[in-house]
């Protein structure tokens, strides 16, 4: 759904003899929804901010301590128009609230977060701050009366796989401080849904989101260093790393390295975009899966990278992590039923995007 149409009726005046006479006649219009997108600035909701500016109001609320403003201009060579932007934090209640009441918002994408890769060591602490930010998202949102949210939550929700392709009914244990405290975040909106029933709450769990946008214009500007495996391919193919860690699992099935199932970013877009006609016209909470539903290897994902960009890619093999898993692959039937959503981009285009952003930096 690209954008909500509604009906209104309306008295035509027409006559053949030049005398008024009235008709009526339903004709169609656009209505556009103000949303407010948390972490605006970030990776994820950058893309989502392209993705929903043609069709929606779109404000990014972000305290930049992950990202720059760079990408605001960068979006704004992509949208043809500077971004609406507030500089504030999550967790400052007061503000956030006369925010959504000032601007009217309707529709909150709750992105904001600190990835583990940012927390430099302190984990714990950076994953307890994702949940006090997300209660007080959720105490703004009440005193402002707004009741539909969209929630970026993750994959890692699940832990180790006990089938493949995992639904949503899989079992939620967790086997990392991420893991927890999105699965926590879940936890108090699916309380607050049932305690109230005008909310509407989607938590997309995520996959393995990867690549930029095809421009090459929009380059994160994140602090800290990438986790994104295809990123990190990318940069050892532009220079900037030496070689590859590529962990092995003794579990995996397929070559000895890990599976994972991996989305571009664009694809999660515009399942924000499908998403909004469903929070608008349904109550309660409900988790989705967001993925390709194609199950890759590490180093089957070498092998595509090497093929899409013309060169070899150096790697050095390493033990896999405790914590980490051994296969993760989405099944998408939910995001396919319910808002007609499926991941249109494959992974070499996940590849060739990552490497245009690799080596437009080495030019630069």
């Amino acid at each position: 759904m690209a954008r909500q149409l509604c009906a209104i009726k309306v008295k035509l005046y027409y006559s053949r003899s030049g005398q008024c006479v009235v008709n009526s006649k339903f004709i169609l219009y656009e209505s556009f929804v103000n949303i407010l997108i948390t972490g605006g600035t970030g990776y994820i909701s950058s893309h989502i901010a392209v993705a929903l500016s043609g069709h929606h109001q779109v404000f990014l609320y972000d305290n930049l301590t992950n990202s720059t403003r760079q990408v605001l201009d960068q979006l704004a060579a992509i949208l043809g128009k500077p971004p609406l932007f507030i500089e504030g934090d999550v967790c400052d209640t007061d503000a956030l609230t006369q925010l959504i009441i000032d601007e009217k918002i309707a529709l909150v994408l709750h992105v904001a977060g600190i990835k583990p890769h940012a927390a430099h060591g302190h984990e714990q602490a950076g994953q307890q701050a994702n949940i006090l930010a997300s209660s007080s998202l959720l105490e703004a949102m009440k005193r402002s009366g707004v009741r539909r949210l969209v929630y970026s939550s993750s994959a890692a929700v699940y832990g180790h796989a006990q089938y493949i392709p995992i639904d949503e009914m899989h079992p939620t244990k967790p086997v990392n401080d991420y893991g927890t405290s999105k699965l926590a975040v879940e936890n108090m909106l699916s309380q607050a849904a049932s305690q109230d029933p005008q909310w509407s709450i989607v938590a997309f769990r995520y996959f393995n989101v990867a690549g930029v946008h095809e421009s090459g214009l929009l380059r994160p500007g994140l602090v800290s260093p990438s986790r994104n495996l295809v990123a990190q391919i990318a940069e050892v193919a532009a220079g900037e790393l030496p070689y590859l860690d590529v962990f092995q699992s003794q579990r995996s099935v397929s070559d000895g390295t890990l599976i994972r199932d991996y989305v571009h970013v664009m694809d999660i877009a515009d399942a924000h975009l499908s998403v909004i006609d469903y929070v608008q016209h349904h109550h309660g909470f409900i988790p989705i899966n967001i993925g390709s539903g194609h199950a890759r290897s590490t180093q089957s994902l070498i092998e595509v990278f090497e093929g899409a960009v013309g060169t070899s890619i150096p790697v050095r093999t390493q033990p896999v992590l405790g914590a980490d898993v051994s296969a993760s692959v989405a099944c998408t039937a939910r995001a396919e039923t319910l808002l007609g959503w499926k991941a249109r981009r494959c992974l070499e285009d996940i590849c060739r995007s990552e490497w245009l952003n690799a080596s437009s930096r080495r030019n630069q």
